[in-house]
């Protein structure tokens, strides 16, 4: 865990209850596990993931898409099945109802 915590950024016991399955998987948690084990964002939900090549296309079904949740927000990821793009599609849906139930305000990496 330590090593773990070192490379990504995130507390020891945050990775614990992460694989525990004791915490949702936010998107806050996600991006820096991520880039820490220097895997695509896809690759940490879909192990036969392929490389990204000029012309790739791939097909996700509604609903079948892996979907990282939390009590105040859910995540849709459209492209799973390829690995090395340089861009994560992913749907949001905010469940919270107001400003006040949020953890705490998250952003992302890279140009917008």
């Amino acid at each position: 865990m330590k090593e773990l915590s070192d490379r990504t950024g995130l507390a020891k016991s945050t990775a614990s209850r992460m694989e525990r399955g004791e915490i949702s998987l936010t998107y806050a948690c996600v991006m820096p596990l991520a880039q820490g084990l220097r895997l695509d964002l896809g690759g940490l939900f879909d192990a036969q993931a392929e490389g990204f090549a000029l012309g790739t296309i791939t097909v996700t079904h509604a609903g079948e898409a892996p979907m990282p949740r939390s009590a105040t927000r859910d995540y849709e990821m459209l492209t799973s099945g390829v690995i090395g793009n340089h861009m994560v599609p992913m749907v949001g849906r905010i469940n919270a109802h107001s400003f006040a139930t949020f953890e705490k305000v998250i952003s992302q990496s890279g140009r917008l």
